[in-house]
């Protein structure tokens, strides 16, 4: 009689402890899903340029770390001519007034996402939830903007060079 006590005991004992971890998964859950998006903010950004490849779901970084994501693209209702991409981002991220938004493609996937520069600069603030992150352009948009005005410049060049070599002074050139 003993030994059957004992095992109805033990029975007993790892019913309450299975009811008890059953019961805290659901909780632990709970708690795990409120913890993740208590701490998410909204912001948005408006892009001149094309968002070709951006969707929604893509990354966004804060000088290469993960924060956040792309929660809607679409053309921005104020000026048609940009697209406004709002994000949903870590609240605790410092992002500042002087953070510049780019559009990167990742190296190894070929996926387009949105990194945010650090900034932080003595005049900057912090931006407040729902407030708009300035963009930026990308290192490779900044080398076709620079060869965009590469012929104005060349322009330049030769007017100058023309003003230069005008008659009087090609005559002293001539006489030295």
């Amino acid at each position: 009689m003993g030994v059957g006590m004992e095992a109805r005991t033990s029975h007993l004992v790892v019913g309450v402890l299975a009811l008890l971890i059953i019961s805290c998964v659901p909780a632990l859950m709970f708690w795990s899903a409120n913890s993740t998006t208590q701490n998410l903010v909204e912001h948005y950004i408006r892009f001149r340029n094309s968002v070709a490849g951006l969707n929604v779901g893509s990354d966004i970084l804060f000088g290469g770390i993960p924060i956040g994501h792309v929660t809607a693209v679409r053309i921005d209702p104020q000026d048609s001519s940009l697209a406004r991409v709002d994000v949903s981002v870590d609240g605790a991220v410092p992002i500042s007034s002087d953070s510049k938004a780019t559009m990167e493609r990742h190296a190894i996937s070929g996926d387009v996402l949105i990194d945010i520069s650090r900034g932080g600069g003595t005049r900057s603030r912090r931006l407040e939830p729902g407030e708009e992150i300035p963009a930026g352009y990308s290192q490779f948009q900044q080398l076709l903007l620079g060869l965009q005005e590469m012929p104005a410049k060349v322009d330049l060049l030769i007017d100058r060079a023309s003003a230069f070599f005008n008659a009087p002074n090609v005559a002293m050139a001539e006489q030295i």
